[in-house]
């Protein structure tokens, strides 16, 4: 079974049967309660307002424009985040996936002994993946590329989060089911492909 195609059918059922006011935060794109607020923003700007000083009385959550408005975004962004995550699925079923983290100088020879779980925060797009810690001095950029089973991504959070109106874009999320296996293809430092020789054999994890 396709997970991707459950997930699409059944968010998409939902969404074409809700109200405006029952879509919930995460259809819209954010998971708390600034979703209505952002797509104020939004919809101010297109009337031409400044998106931070528009007229209340005229744009507020209320106004049914503003709630037709609303409703034709997240149904386009539905169908893009459908189409872009049907592309990221191999013939094999499986999908490439891209994490990047600031790391320690000895972290690959950890690895090597010791490494075990990788975390559940994926991109499908390389350029997209993106360490989001400060880097601390002496501390290294990795970029490692993996490859998952479909059936182990959670569909649904990955559908919702490429939803999001501000960061689904610019980060083209994959989130994994926790401790699922993860085959590592390649790992890269500060840009410079490394030697994973001594990792073959060896299990990761989600």
């Amino acid at each position: 079974m396709n997970y991707l195609k459950q997930a699409i059918k059944l968010l998409g059922k939902s969404i074409r049967e809700m109200s405006f006011e029952d879509i919930p935060d995460d259809y819209i794109g954010v998971s708390d309660d600034s979703a209505t607020e952002e797509y104020l923003h939004y919809y101010a700007m297109e009337q031409g307002h400044d998106p931070y000083d528009y007229p209340e009385e005229e744009i507020n959550e209320d106004n049914q424009d503003f709630k037709d408005w609303v409703r034709k975004q997240v149904e386009n962004k539905y169908f893009d985040v459908e189409y872009a995550l049907h592309d990221v699925i191999n013939l094999n079923n499986t999908v490439d996936i891209y994490r990047a983290m600031t790391v320690s100088e000895n972290w690959l020879e950890h690895l090597v002994q010791q490494g075990k779980h990788l975390g559940i925060y994926w991109s499908y797009d390389p350029n997209a993946a993106e360490a989001h810690w400060a880097r601390a001095d002496n501390s290294h950029e990795v970029l490692i590329h993996g490859k998952v089973p479909e059936t182990s991504v959670d569909w649904e959070s990955t559908f919702m989060l490429n939803m999001d109106i501000a960061l689904g874009e610019d980060e083209k999320e994959i989130r994994l089911y926790d401790g699922v296996p993860v085959t590592i293809l390649e790992i890269s430092i500060e840009g410079e492909e490394q030697d994973i020789s001594a990792l073959e054999g060896k299990t990761f994890y989600a």
